[in-house]
């Protein structure tokens, strides 16, 4: 494999070459010139071989948000190219493929890549593309508080802000519909708001948020049937909208007494329109720790059993270059329903979900996306789950900054991680 050009170029003239020559999606529209023509671009066939069973059917992207002219591959189950094409207007990209074939979506502007492995015909997968735009600055004005000191502001795309008045300055990288949660800090305790879909504009300029506070409460969380080697667990809580999840709540330890534990009071305010991740962690010594979680509704209390989706406790994990392959070990019972796993190469980030079982394969890529092949890999973070179907977990995809972000809505998981 040739060397890893500095800066991967941009590649989309040479697959709307490829697409005319395979007619799989080119819809006309102008690409920018190639910056790397002295890669020879294979020619694309319309299907690869059919499945075992011959069931191919047709398998379709959706980009979140909609985004055009991002690179989409398609493979069998042996790496043969189906298709190679880019999404449309509507960020749809869609091709027939024989059953056990892989997806991969190729965001260039952020050198991030999503892969799932192990798709079947009717599949539609939800995949989070986002830009890298410049941040810009905006004033937020914010509802008053009567007696707060102070106010937090968060959003889905920046750092948050502060403020001792109830106007905050926002760094935000996204424009657009927009999340944003608001905790004032008053003399009876902190208050929050939630202000949904609040239009940001992309360069700086003023944005008025409305809506009601809601005093802080609380919620009783317990477990039953934990794994041995236990002493104590943290419990909490965290909330959530779609992906966008809030995670301001400091977690709260609880010893753990014949494989129980329980915790009387987690704090937490209950926003119409959130759901609540009810969770705990689990680390015993010398391997990678484990949440079990429920996501739904709020609720007075929360009763989680560890019992339902045991999983192994990861004790190492290996990526070997040659083989482009991803080995892990672990402890204990149960079998994942399947393996996600992050990893680094440089400035790169690929995003796999795979089936159960070990090791986790990535495709082998068609040039000219072949340079974002593993060279120097490093596993950034693997998480083994059960508690919920493969094609429900397939069905949306994530780069997990916070694993939770895993646990499907209306669901109780178990997610293992690396040491």
């Amino acid at each position: 494999m040739p060397p890893r050009p500095p800066g991967r170029p941009l590649l989309l003239s040479a697959l709307a070459a490829l697409a005319a020559m395979a007619g799989c999606g080119d819809d006309g529209t102008s690409l920018p010139d190639a910056s790397d023509p002295q890669r020879d671009a294979p020619a694309v066939a319309d299907a690869g071989p059919p499945g075992l069973d011959g069931a191919s059917g047709v398998v379709s992207v959706q980009l979140a948000p909609p985004v055009g002219e991002v690179p989409v591959i398609f493979l069998a189950a042996d790496d043969t190219v189906v298709a190679m094409t880019t999404t449309d207007g509507a960020g749809m990209a869609s091709a027939t493929l024989p059953p056990g074939g892989s997806v991969t979506v190729i965001n260039q502007a952020r050198e991030e890549l999503y892969t799932v492995l192990g798709v079947e015909a009717g599949d539609t997968i939800r995949v989070p593309i986002l830009g890298n735009p410049s941040a810009v600055t905006l004033t937020v004005d914010l509802p008053v508080l009567a007696g707060a000191t102070s106010y937090r502001l968060q959003s889905a795309c920046s750092n948050g802000g502060t403020s001792n008045t109830p106007q905050v300055l926002l760094l935000s990288r996204c424009s657009g519909p927009t999340d944003l949660l608001v905790v004032a800090q008053s003399p009876s305790g902190p208050q929050a708001l939630l202000a949904p879909d609040v239009d940001l504009p992309a360069v700086a300029g003023t944005v008025t948020v409305t809506g009601t506070y809601r005093p802080e409460g609380s919620a009783s969380l317990a477990v039953t049937n934990l794994p041995g080697g236990l002493s104590t667990i943290d419990a909490h809580l965290v909330r959530a909208r779609g992906r966008y999840f809030i995670n301001d709540q400091v977690p709260t330890s609880a010893v753990v007494t014949a494989g129980a534990a329980a915790v009387p009071a987690l704090p937490y305010t209950d926003l119409p329109g959130l759901d609540v991740l009810a969770g705990v962690i689990m680390q015993p010594p010398g391997v990678g720790r484990q949440h079990l979680v429920q996501r739904g509704p709020a609720a007075a209390s929360y009763a989680l059993d560890a019992g339902v989706t045991p999983l192994p406790f990861v004790q190492s994990v290996s990526v070997d270059d040659a083989t482009q392959t991803v080995t892990w070990t672990g402890t204990g019972p149960g079998t994942p329903v399947a393996v996600w796993t992050q990893l680094q190469d440089g400035k790169v980030y690929w995003n796999v979900l795979a089936p159960s079982g070990t090791p986790v394969r990535m495709p082998h890529l068609p040039a000219p996306f072949d340079v974002y092949q593993l060279i120097q890999g490093r596993v950034l973070e693997l998480a083994l789950l059960a508690g919920a179907t493969y094609p429900a977990l397939r069905a949306e995809v994530v780069g997990a900054s916070n694993v939770d972000q895993l646990v499907l809505p209306g669901s109780t998981m178990t997610i293992a991680l690396q040491p």
